[in-house]
């Protein structure tokens, strides 16, 4: 193993800033499709003020690339396929239980009722596909951008 230079730990983590908010967007726009069938977009649409379904799909989409962003940053070391879909899998756990369970009632400022229950665990199946996806996405841009990744 070569030794890094502050130029190439940049330039890889840039990439991995890069696949990370590819791979939010493709697996925010899985997800995003599932939440708008189960007309939960208007929902999100409410953090922002508005009631739009359009709306609540650009708000998901820009939280989608941060979490692909993040997940990418801090997972750069990972290069097998089944780590990174693994770890997809346990981060949109986590993140199901932050953002729709806990952040969006507390920014809505609504106790929990059935409306704000009935969204989280339909929200579940929306992160139950988007963390796999972006691990599986993270992994395949770091094969077609040269980076090193195992099967």
């Amino acid at each position: 193993m070569s030794p890094s230079t502050p130029c190439a730990d940049r330039l890889a983590r840039r990439a991995d800033l890069t696949n990370g908010l590819v791979s939010g967007l493709v697996a925010g726009t899985a997800s995003g499709v599932l939440l708008a069938r189960l007309e939960m977009l208007p929902t999100l649409a409410l953090l922002v003020g508005s009631h739009s379904a359009l709306a609540g799909g650009l708000v998901h989409l820009l939280v989608a690339a941060g979490l692909g962003a993040m997940f990418a940053s801090y997972l750069g070391s990972a290069t097998h396929l089944h780590d990174l879909v693994t770890a997809g899998v346990l981060y949109g756990v986590i993140w199901w239980l932050i953002i729709p369970v806990l952040l969006v009632p507390a920014w809505l400022s609504q106790n929990v009722n059935t409306v704000v229950v009935h969204f989280a665990v339909m929200s579940m199946a929306g992160q139950a596909i988007f963390g796999p996806i972006n691990g599986a996405v993270v992994y395949g841009l770091r094969r077609v951008r040269g980076g090193s990744t195992r099967a």
